[in-house]
C-alpha cells in the first residue's frame, strides 16, 4: 500500500477538523514501562511551539460516515457534555494489509479524562492510561473499526497526536467542523476544540 505524503498544506481558514489516522502493514510499536518513543506530556508538543499547532473547532453532535475495510482514517466525533468517540478504519480489502495506528490524546491543562473504554480492540492492541493524564492507543486495524470512547470536561480542548507506520499523517484525520466534513488536519499534533450548544 502506498503511503500518502507526510505533509499537507491547507489554508488557515480550513482549520475545522480533527484527528489523524494511521495504517498499513506495520505492527504497533511496543510500550515499555509506560512510555514509548512517541510519548509526550499533556499538551507538550515534542519541541513544537504552541503557535505551530492548529486549533480546530469540532461540531458537537455531528457524525461521520465510516467505511471499514475500504478506506484509511481516524475519525473523531464529539457529543455535547464532553463525550468523545475516536474510530480507526483501514483499506484492508484493497491493500491486503493492516493499518498500524499510534495515537496519544492529551487533556488541556487543568482538565482530565474519565470513562476511557476501548471499542473493538483485540488482545494485540494496547490502550494505556498514562500518569500525565494522557491516553495512548496502539492498534492494528483491518476490516472492522477500532477505537476508544472517553469523557472530558465539556468544551475542553483535546490534543491529538497520531502516527501511521511511525510517520505523521494529518491528511488522514476526519472531523466535522462548522457544518462541513474536514478530511485532513492542518498539523500533527492538532488541538481539537469542541463546540457546545
Amino acid at each position: 500500500m502506498e503511503h500518502p505524503p507526510a505533509s499537507l498544506s491547507l489554508p488557515r481558514s480550513t482549520v475545522a477538523v480533527f484527528l489523524v489516522t494511521l495504517a498499513s502493514g506495520c505492527a504497533p510499536r511496543a510500550v515499555v514501562d509506560g512510555t514509548s518513543a512517541h510519548a509526550a506530556p499533556a499538551l507538550a508538543t515534542d519541541g513544537r511551539s504552541r503557535a505551530e499547532i492548529a486549533l480546530v473547532v469540532v461540531d458537537a453532535g455531528a457524525t461521520l460516515p465510516l467505511a471499514p475495510g475500504e478506506s484509511v482514517g481516524l475519525f473523531v466525533q464529539y457529543a455535547a457534555g464532553g463525550h468523545w468517540n475516536l474510530s480507526t478504519t483501514c483499506d484492508t480489502r484493497t491493500s491486503g494489509q493492516s493499518c498500524a495506528f499510534d495515537v496519544i490524546l492529551s487533556p488541556a491543562p487543568g482538565a482530565s479524562f474519565s470513562g476511557v473504554e476501548g471499542q473493538g480492540l483485540s488482545r494485540e492492541d494496547r490502550l494505556e492510561l498514562r500518569s500525565d493524564g494522557s491516553v495512548h492507543l496502539v492498534t492494528a486495524t483491518t476490516l472492522g473499526t477500532d477505537g476508544i470512547t472517553f469523557d472530558s470536561d465539556p468544551g475542553a480542548i483535546v490534543e491529538v497526536d497520531a502516527l501511521l507506520d511511525g510517520a505523521d499523517q494529518p491528511r488522514l484525520v476526519h472531523v466535522v467542523s462548522e457544518g462541513a466534513v474536514l478530511d485532513g488536519a492542518p498539523t500533527n499534533p492538532v488541538d481539537l476544540s469542541p463546540s457546545e450548544p
